[in-house]
Order: structure tokens, then C-alpha cells, then sequence
């Protein structure tokens, strides 16, 4: 996510560091923004964009996918400021900080029935996320931090984890595009409070992705191929390489896939790996072709450690 909202500004026509960053500018923010999302098929509009406090304020954020039945984003308002929104693109970017703030982000499905959509766009907001986010990336080091991202889903509901990632330049438009093949995750310190937050955020996602193989012609027949591919994840889980996943974890993988698709609790990943995990480990793939089965996905996770935990009932 830091390296899209990175690559994405590393396109703006910016000024001098330290510079205010104008209205227009704003705009031409959200045009690079808008042109990096149709590449992936979604479209992005803002009712508004502003300058604040050196910053771009944009209201009214609404992003829509061209998948039938897939899920709308929108938010009440965000905010994107830091060093980076002041980058020259003629020259080389120094180190640089970034915040994001948004407020009113939801979800909400479009049918095509106006009664439904406006009741599903209501009920949305019964669920209303707030993001507060903040990064950093050091040049001399090529080393991006983050060291706050803090996604809130109403009352009950949170994502907050901290991560650092190694192989990031983002020097010049050309390193910051490299970056995403580069960059490679060594730490991650993630917390997941779910309380309605799988159902409302990644249910409809993962609905709308499982193929329809003819057969399937009532809810019952709907539960039926859900439960077969629970039980093709849970083999998955069992096959997972131990070095990286002790069995404390995969107990606790096993646990929340059994309580899905209303899981109650926290979970809690802790992951390391001295050498990083990014796309360039898939490389070794390019050849043979993605592995079909766990034992040929396992070099995948060479180096690596996952200490997971899924607490059931845990509010704290």
C-alpha cells in the first residue's frame, strides 16, 4: 500500500522541498492517482480537493470496480501530507515522510436496484473505517519504515501493525517503479481485531472471487462450496513448512479459518526474515510455472518466520 500511494505521487509535477503545495497541484495529485487505479480497472473521483496545512485535502473519495457485484470505496474525507507531496520530479527525492489521514471509508456493493443500493450504502456507514498512517522512507539506507498504520472499523473492529521493508529507492520516477519488484518486507508487527470486520470487509471480496462451477443454485449450494474450500485451505495449513510456520501457528490458522465467516477475536502476526519477502522471490517460478502443491510453494518461505496467535473473544 506505501509503495503504491509512493509510486503514484512520484508522478506529481511538485515543487522544490518545503515548498506549499498549490490547489492545482492537488488536482494533479488525484489525476496520477486516478490514471494509476485504471490500470487495475477501478476508477477514482473526489467531490473536492484542497491545499492544507502543506498538505491535499480531497472530500467525497470514491472508488469503483468494473467487476460485477464487487464492492465501491468511498470516504468522507482524506488528507495526504508530508515531505514527499514536495518532491521536484526533475530532480532526485531525499528522504521523505508521509502521513494519511481519512475519515468516513466504507464499503458498499452496487446491484443496480435503487432501493437496495440505497440501503446497502446506508447500512455502510454503520461500519465507517478512519486511517491514520505514517512513513518514512531513508534514502541512504533504501529502507522504508512504517510506523503507524491504524485502520479503525466503528467500535470494535481495528488493523494496526507496524512494518519495515529494505530495497526501496524512490529516488527518480524510474527507481520508485522498480520498487514494487524490489521491495522486500523484513518485519512486520500486525494486529487484527475482528468483530464483524471479516464479514464486511473481506466476505464480499472473497464471494465475488470463488468461481461458479454451474452447479451452484441455491444458498445451500453456495454453503456447500465454501465449506469444500475451507477444507482444501485447512489441508493447505497442514502442509505449511515448519521452520516458518512452528505449529503454534498453524493451530492458530486452523482456529480462525474454523471460525469462518464470523470470527470473533484477535489475531496477532509477528514475521521476520533477515533476507525479506517481496515479489523477487517469486522469480524463481518464472520457469517452472506457479507450484500446484504446498510442498513445491514451501522454498517460497525460506528465511521466514510467522509467530501467529489467534486469540477467539479477545477485545483488548
Amino acid at each position: 500500500m506505501l509503495i503504491g500511494l509512493w509510486l503514484g505521487l512520484a508522478e506529481l509535477p511538485g515543487q522544490a522541498q518545503g515548498k506549499e503545495i498549490p490547489g492545482d497541484e492537488c488536482a494533479a495529485a488525484l489525476a496520477d492517482f486516478q490514471l494509476a487505479l485504471q490500470n487495475s480497472g477501478l476508477t477514482l473521483s473526489a467531490g473536492s480537493k484542497s491545499r492544507t496545512n502543506g498538505g491535499c485535502a480531497f472530500e467525497e473519495v470514491v472508488i469503483r470496480g468494473d467487476r460485477r457485484n464487487a464492492p465501491n470505496f468511498y470516504a468522507d474525507s482524506v488528507i495526504i501530507s508530508g515531505s514527499l507531496l514536495a518532491w521536484d520530479r526533475k530532480g532526485e527525492m531525499p528522504s521523505a515522510d508521509l502521513v494519511v489521514e481519512a475519515a468516513g471509508m466504507r464499503f458498499a456493493s452496487k446491484l443496480g436496484d435503487a432501493r437496495t443500493d440505497y440501503l446497502l450504502g446506508a447500512q455502510a456507514r454503520v461500519g465507517a473505517m478512519t486511517l491514520d498512517l505514517t512513513a518514512a522512507w531513508d534514502k541512504s539506507k533504501k529502507e522504508a519504515k512504517i510506523s503507524r498504520f491504524d485502520l479503525t472499523f466503528g467500535e470494535a473492529s481495528r488493523i494496526r501493525f507496524g512494518a519495515r521493508l529494505k530495497n526501496v529507492d524512490l529516488s527518480t520516477p524510474g527507481t520508485a517503479q522498480m520498487a514494487v519488484m524490489s521491495a522486500a518486507l523484513t518485519e512486520l508487527d500486525l494486529e487484527v481485531k475482528s468483530f464483524g470486520l471479516f464479514e464486511q470487509v473481506m466476505l464480499p471480496l472473497l464471494v465475488s472471487n470463488i468461481p461458479d462451477n454451474g452447479d451452484v443454485h441455491s444458498e445451500a449450494d453456495f454453503a456447500a462450496l465454501v465449506a469444500e474450500k475451507k477444507l482444501e485451505l485447512r489441508t493447505a495449513i497442514n502442509q505449511l513448512p515448519d521452520a516458518a510456520f512452528p505449529a503454534p501457528s498453524r493451530a492458530a490458522l486452523a482456529a480462525l479459518l474454523s471460525d469462518l465467516p464470523g470470527p470473533r477475536g484477535k489475531l496477532v502476526v509477528k514475521f521476520r526474515s533477515a533476507s525479506g519477502f517481496g515479489a523477487a522471490r517469486f522469480a524463481r517460478f518464472a520457469l517452472t510455472g506457479l507450484p500446484q502443491t504446498m510442498k513445491e510453494l514451501a522454498p517460497l518461505f525460506d528465511g521466514t518466520r510467522f509467530d501467529i496467535d489467534w486469540r477467539r473473544g479477545d477485545r483488548s
